[in-house]
């Protein structure tokens, strides 16, 4: 199916691709000490990623622009089946290391370098959308997005 000049995998690829980003900002941005600037800059790039995710849609709608995770002129293979793999593996350690690595004392437990449930969940909900990106939508694994040089 069509919607404009994109199929429609292109146009909720891209928004998901966006909220998979997204919520690994939000993720990051919670190591920080909460703070009216912290809470400022997580609103203007919340901002920016939705003003962002509606030209791209936009673009890739009317224009014919590439989603943002294949750039022009620059070809990723999709994900393969080890990538499909280690995504979950790698994000399943992280968040399972963490807390027993707090219990014998070498990593805090609490206070903002605490990995709780929120931060938990928040890693898990953009493995979860770049996983089905990689699956659905033929995305390149994490470690071989393009990056644009000068």
């Amino acid at each position: 199916m069509q919607i404009g000049q994109a199929p429609l995998n292109d146009v909720l690829g891209t928004l998901v691709f966006m909220l998979a980003l997204l919520s690994f900002f939000w993720f990051l941005t919670g190591w920080r000490e909460p703070s009216r600037e912290l809470r400022r800059f997580r609103i203007l790039i919340t901002g920016l990623v939705i003003v962002s995710t509606l030209l791209a849609e936009a673009g890739i709608m009317w224009l014919g622009w590439a989603p943002p995770w294949r750039e022009i002129d620059i070809s990723t293979p999709p994900a393969s089946l080890l990538d499909l793999i280690a995504l979950p593996a790698l994000t399943a350690l992280i968040i399972g290391v963490w807390p027993v690595l707090s219990l014998a004392g070498c990593l805090p437990a609490t206070g903002r370098l605490g990995f709780g449930p929120g931060r938990a969940a928040l890693l898990g909900l953009a493995c979860l959308l770049y996983e089905a990106g990689m699956i659905f939508l033929g995305w390149p694994a994490p470690w071989h997005l393009p990056i644009p040089s000068e």
